[in-house]
């Protein structure tokens, strides 16, 4: 009987991988500056800590980022999904080629890198839909407000300022 590691059963549940992947980015962004340390003694050390202690704060932003989107529930606004997107995709686009470029110097496993990588693919995507539902909820909201009847006012007309038409008492005088 063969039994699956615990690697790959967690690959095969979303949830399981996504944790993972936070754990990763952690224990990452704590392992960096230990890191620039040891870096230190060569030549241009200032320069690679500077970089590497960049790349461990862009990661850990990116972990607080990805567990406030965890966190919206699914009565949150498009809006704040949205804003939450756009700002994980951005730190994306900022952090890839800031590993790409010193990754190594600063040992960052592979993995992280492609990991980041395939999930920038995938917020950028989510972002797209959240920030067209967004501006669809948006138009939404604000031909409800265009549609919406006016507010009566006991004496007739429609309730505003300058009180509207007013009407003529029916009936016996």
């Amino acid at each position: 009987m063969r039994v699956a590691s615990p690697s790959a059963t967690a690959l095969r549940n979303p949830v399981r991988l996504r944790a993972m992947l936070l754990g990763a980015l952690a224990a990452m962004a704590l392992a960096l500056p230990a890191a620039a340390q040891d870096a230190g003694a060569a030549a241009g050390a200032s320069d690679a800590n500077n970089d590497c202690m960049k790349i461990g704060k862009a990661l850990q932003t990116r972990a607080g980022l990805v567990m406030q989107a965890q966190k919206l529930g699914k009565k949150s606004k498009p809006d704040v999904y949205c804003s939450v997107y756009s700002k994980i995709v951005s730190n994306g686009a900022s952090l890839i080629p800031e590993l790409e470029r010193n990754g190594t110097w600063c040992h960052v496993p592979d993995n992280v890198l492609g990991a980041i990588k395939t999930q920038h693919e995938q917020v950028t995507k989510a972002r797209g839909m959240a920030c067209k539902a967004a501006a669809q909820f948006r138009q939404m909201e604000r031909q409800a407000r265009q549609n919406a009847p006016r507010e009566q006012a006991p004496w007739g007309g429609t309730g505003d300022v300058l009180g509207g038409p007013l009407r003529v008492p029916q009936g016996a005088l």
